[in-house]
């Protein structure tokens, strides 16, 4: 959220994961905490990706 990569994310009870990623944008359902992980470290290679640029 903090690098305006994703907007939101919450859990149902079902398991699952609502995950917004702009406002006002379309609501993605990923199922279960390894997709999570795996969006949580795509969003980690896109932040490292912008600092290497930067560099």
């Amino acid at each position: 959220m903090r690098y305006g990569l994703l907007n939101a994310a919450l859990p149902t009870p079902s398991g699952q994961f609502l995950v917004q990623q702009r406002p006002h944008g379309r609501v993605d359902v990923l199922n279960g905490p390894a997709a999570m992980l795996d969006l949580a470290a795509r969003v980690q290679h896109q932040v490292l990706a912008r600092r290497n640029r930067r560099r």
